[in-house]
């Protein structure tokens, strides 16, 4: 039987046993007192039947009863003003005024029932021996005082005040002390079986994993340690969780080669580019030392040797995302979520912010319609950055008008997306090296280029996780050429005419 069940039949088990015997304890003290086992409603009644009058209602049933005394006739339709403003009074201190005459009902307050008065008034009893007793109406049940009296037409007239009852405050008084300590006697009972049981079959397995978890913590071999799980004759539950248990520390298990993994190539790669950091941070270091030494003695160089300083950072910050990035492509640690997506539009959103840029003239050409691709949209995204951002960094800005074109080709076996500048260009050995992991051509394209040399490496490694290939080719000092290859999906639309942005 599952945890669920077994903490399920348990509650629903004590709360009928306490209920069932909360109904035989009242069940045998009416049966006591009256010989019998009377239902709800005369059970109601005889409790508020016999309470004591309220100040507001023997208040109100005088002023009433005083009006009777003097001209009974005073309660006829139409009433005087004075009748009005005294039932008025009444009715604000929530109480509800009857005024009867033979069998109808000349006045009855808002809230109360006509067609229930009817049928649950009492009767007439012109010496008034039981003025006080409860009356349902609509259901609800009322406690009302009562004078029965003779109009001077000779017909019998009743003035009547309720009280809407609403708790059962005298049979507790007299009996709840005795119903409470009984159910806290058996409450406690039923919770000491349940805690019990519970224990037994849930408690104390939990308890066993706790304990292995540190035995785990200390022990050298964490595959012959968590063989024991799990054990057995164990609720369903608790086996699942040895079993996770299990599973978790053979993850973990390959969690901690995984991170060896990580920090060697991480190593490595702070090796391969220590040069990279250490030019900017000498140089924030010097112009920080410049600063205190005096150097920038005036409002104009501090601000330009913060502004430097401030560059360098940006750089350096810009350097170290992009390393522990290429770590985790490096380790295939990044998951690819794929999605069915429209290209053209992809590429035109994509687009959208560097189309602004006047300082560049800009040429898209896309199909007229739709090419549908599988692809990881945010690691999509950035190879397209990667690639747009190198084609701006060496772009050739001597030349009277810089243009960066991106095409989108479907061809009969592949999608292919192009990238053309008008830039410095690359020589034939710097177009192989183009994706080589640190590579930067930096002493034959511009000495002043800033970048890792990982930008290319991870379009490279995002474009092969999608299937396809990527390329450069260059002639140096003219152009420069990026093209991605996806391999076409069987089913792909074909024939798209192109339009020109």
């Amino acid at each position: 039987m599952t945890i669920k069940k077994r903490f399920m039949y348990s509650y629903i088990s004590a709360i009928m046993i306490t209920m069932a015997s909360l109904f035989l304890i009242i069940s045998l003290v009416f049966y006591v007192a009256l010989g019998k086992v009377p239902n709800i409603t005369t059970i109601y009644k005889m409790i508020t039947t016999q309470r004591s009058l309220t100040m507001d209602e023997k208040n109100s049933y005088l002023g009433l009863d005083h009006l009777i005394q003097e001209n009974p006739d005073q309660l006829m339709l139409p009433l005087a003003d004075n009748v009005t403003q005294l039932i008025k009074t009444i009715e604000e201190k929530n109480l509800y005024v009857v005024i009867r005459k033979g069998d109808d009902f000349s006045y009855y307050s808002d809230g109360l029932v006509e067609k229930s008065l009817k049928v649950h008034a009492p009767d007439y009893e012109i010496n008034n021996f039981e003025p006080v007793g409860t009356l349902d109406n609509a259901g609800r049940m009322y406690h009302y005082i009562k004078s029965d009296f003779l109009y001077k037409d000779g017909k019998y007239g009743s003035m009547i005040i309720l009280k809407r009852e609403s708790n059962l405050l005298e049979f507790f008084t007299k009996w709840g002390i005795w119903l409470i300590l009984f159910i806290i006697l058996l409450a406690v009972l039923i919770a000491s079986l349940i805690i019990h049981r519970l224990k037994k079959t849930i408690i104390q397995p939990i308890e066993h994993l706790e304990e292995a978890t540190y035995f785990v913590k200390e022990s050298d071999n964490l595959s012959e340690t968590i063989e024991q799980f799990p054990e057995k004759n164990i609720v369903r539950e608790v086996e699942r969780l040895q079993v996770s248990f299990k599973n978790m520390w053979i993850e973990l298990e390959k969690a901690e080669k995984l991170s060896k993994q990580y920090e060697d190539n991480r190593k490595e790669l702070i090796a391969n580019i220590s040069h990279d950091l250490k030019t900017p941070i000498t140089s924030i270091m010097g112009y920080v030392e410049g600063m205190l030494d005096g150097v920038a003695n005036t409002e104009e160089k501090k601000q330009r040797y913060l502004q430097t300083i401030y560059k360098k950072s940006q750089s350096l910050n810009e350097l170290i995302e992009e390393l522990f990035l290429y770590s985790k492509f490096d380790m295939d640690a990044v998951l690819f979520h794929y999605e069915q997506i429209n290209l053209t539009s992809f590429i035109q959103e994509f687009m959208e912010d560097y189309l602004v840029e006047e300082e560049v003239e800009w040429t898209l050409n896309l199909p007229e319609e739709a090419i549908y691709y599988e692809i990881d949209t945010i690691q999509f995204h950035r190879a397209l950055t990667n690639i747009i951002q190198n084609s701006l960094k060496f772009l050739d800005w001597t030349k009277e008008i810089p243009k960066i074109s991106l095409s989108l080709i479907n061809t009969e076996q592949s999608i292919i997306i192009e990238v053309i500048d008008n830039g410095i260009g690359m020589t034939k050995e710097q177009a192989n090296k183009a994706f080589h992991r640190f590579y930067r051509g930096d002493e034959s394209r511009t000495p002043s280029t800033k970048g890792s040399g990982l930008g290319l490496s991870i379009v490279e490694y995002i474009i092969k996780q999608h299937g396809g290939d990527v390329s450069v080719t260059s002639e140096e000092k003219e152009w420069t050429k990026m093209q991605i290859i996806l391999p076409k999906k069987k089913g792909a639309d074909n024939n798209e005419s192109c339009i020109n942005y």
